[in-house]
């Protein structure tokens, strides 16, 4: 578990993340070398672009939301 919290630190400062089609997700690059194996994020669930959530109502029932780096993302 020690190795999914330390992977979850710092994020802002190792990613950025830049929008390319509303119709699949974010892309996301990392902002410096990344080594074979290392756990970089943590994620359970679905990726989809804006307009997927937009437009899919079972997603507006999620619990929560949080804006990382002016992007949405759904919990």
């Amino acid at each position: 578990m020690k190795v999914l919290l330390k992977s979850d630190e710092r994020q802002a400062e190792k990613f950025f993340i830049q929008r390319r089609n509303l119709d699949i997700g974010f892309s996301v690059f990392a902002k410096e070398p990344i080594e074979e194996g290392m756990v970089v994020a943590c994620l359970n669930g679905e990726i989809c672009g804006e307009k997927h959530v937009n437009n899919n109502e079972t997603v507006a029932e999620y619990p929560a939301f949080y804006n990382f780096l002016n992007s949405l993302f759904f919990l």
